[in-house]
């Protein structure tokens, strides 16, 4: 009786965690539809501090997405000085967790930090090219 309990109070517990999960996705694509990208990135910083969400792949794809929407827009790229290294680092985390790319293929995300991140690490790695700094051009051509 006391296994069947704690089996019970297990399952509950992990289907009210995925349900709270849902909610907050839906919020944050809610919220992306609405093109608010800082409320945005103050939510996911929020849930990227604590730690039942670091395993979590959706988290880090939000965290990538748009920290490379901040970068990518003029008037939020200020705000967001290390946007591209924690867009990048988000990617990378996202893709231990989600090896086949499912989410990053899907709507909201389509692919976009990939894109940015890729743009913005080749243009920097051909400009470090130009100064004739070949370690810096090779680092950024390396992550584009």
């Amino acid at each position: 009786m006391k296994k069947n309990t704690i089996i019970l109070a297990s399952v509950l517990f992990t289907n009210f965690a995925i349900s709270q999960d849902k909610k907050f996705f839906d919020k944050m694509f809610l919220l992306y539809s609405q093109k608010k990208i800082e409320q945005i990135k103050t939510e996911i910083d929020k849930a990227i501090a604590e730690p039942a969400n670091t395993n979590n792949a959706e988290t880090w794809a939000w965290k990538s997405t748009i920290d490379a929407e901040m970068l990518s827009s003029d008037d939020l790229k200020t705000k967001c000085e290390d946007c591209l290294t924690t867009s990048y680092n988000a990617f990378v985390k996202y893709e231990t967790l989600d090896k086949d790319y499912k989410l990053m293929s899907e709507t909201p995300f389509n692919w976009k930090p990939l894109g940015v991140l890729y743009d913005k690490f080749y243009s920097a790695g051909s400009a470090l090219y130009k100064e004739k700094n070949w370690q810096g051009a090779f680092e950024n051509f390396e992550k584009a």
